[in-house]
């Protein structure tokens, strides 16, 4: 795979990833009683734990695909 598809891919999965995390805090922190009831409160905080580690990896993938552009605009 060249580096443009697994650029368009890590930012992809980087919006995805993002979108988890704000999934499992909105149901952590405003459906905590129902998802309680439920039983599923500890999946939602393991969802969240490790889509955060999978998150800051994204993150750094991005920064490695984005770091030509990051060096001629930002670190001048």
């Amino acid at each position: 795979m060249n580096k443009a598809k697994l650029f368009k891919t890590a930012t992809i999965l980087l919006a995805v990833s993002f979108l988890a995390q704000v999934a499992t805090v909105v149901g952590m922190v405003f459906l905590k009683s129902f998802l309680m009831r439920l039983g599923v409160l500890g999946i939602f905080f393991e969802i969240h734990e490790y889509n955060g580690f999978i998150f800051v990896a994204l993150i750094l993938a991005h920064l490695f695909f984005n770091w030509g552009w990051i060096s001629a605009n930002i670190l001048k």
